[in-house]
């Protein structure tokens, strides 16, 4: 079993944001994780991260418990994630925000003044770049481009880190349709191409049910639904609670 959430339960004073959640995923692609607000998605999405503790169950990847490790030992184990708030360096170019996201996060790297990044990187980089068709505003600063852009550029910047779990927080959120198919195109290339496990909270379901192969819905902080985009819209339990 690549990945696995078993049991996930999370209460905040008489509120249960989660209760019970569990799902397992056997090789990488693409998983929609849906529901309405409130739902316990990216209470979820911070356990898996390590922001939140769970109060009872585990998340394992490949085997091994991660729940309860930090964010920054997940990250050395492959785990990226994006957030509902674009979050980029607005006050560095692109190009830089990728090499600094492609960069090893180790502090004496940085008091040593090891900050130049391989080519490799920087090839990745420019690369990913292209596919979102952002090569013109490499040396632009991130802060002048479009909200779509930014997200863009959040994401490739993700990308670059060659992730194994790949968390992505309502990622088509705000973004305009032009540029929200060049995001749907950049996932549905680089996920499998890159053998990435991808958890994708969203609420726009032509988009979702586009790209993912599979579709996990929370309800009420549970997992009321599990199965292929077809069989998740056709359930009545996922049309009365979220989709009817």
């Amino acid at each position: 079993m690549l990945f696995e959430v078993a049991g996930i339960s999370k209460r905040f004073g008489g509120t249960v944001a989660v209760d019970g959640a569990s799902f397992a995923v056997r090789e990488a692609g693409i998983v929609g994780l849906i529901g309405p607000n409130g739902a316990g998605k990216t209470t979820l999405f911070d356990i898996i991260c390590g922001r939140q503790r769970a109060d009872a169950g585990e998340v394992r990847f490949e085997g091994r418990r991660v729940d309860g490790l930090m964010p920054h030992r997940l990250a050395r184990l492959g785990f990226a994630r994006s957030f509902q708030e674009c979050r980029v360096l607005a006050e560095e170019t692109c190009l830089d925000n990728l090499l600094f996201a492609a960069q090893e996060k180790r502090l004496w790297r940085e008091l040593l003044g090891i900050v130049v990044p391989p080519r490799r990187a920087r090839e990745k980089a420019r690369a990913l770049l292209a596919m979102a068709g952002l090569s013109r505003f490499e040396n632009v600063l991130a802060g002048d481009l479009s909200f779509g852009q930014r997200r863009l550029v959040e994401i490739v910047s993700a990308l670059v880190t060659e992730p194994r779990v790949l968390l992505l927080d309502e990622p088509a959120s705000g973004v305009n349709p032009t540029l929200l198919g060049t995001l749907h195109d950049v996932l549905a290339e680089t996920v499998p191409q890159m053998g990435v496990l991808l958890l994708l909270i969203e609420h726009n379901m032509e988009f979702v049910m586009s790209l993912a192969g599979r579709v996990v819905v929370m309800h009420q902080g549970a997992v009321l639904a599990d199965g292929t985009p077809e069989l998740v819209q056709a359930d009545a339990r996922v049309i009365d609670a979220y989709l009817g």
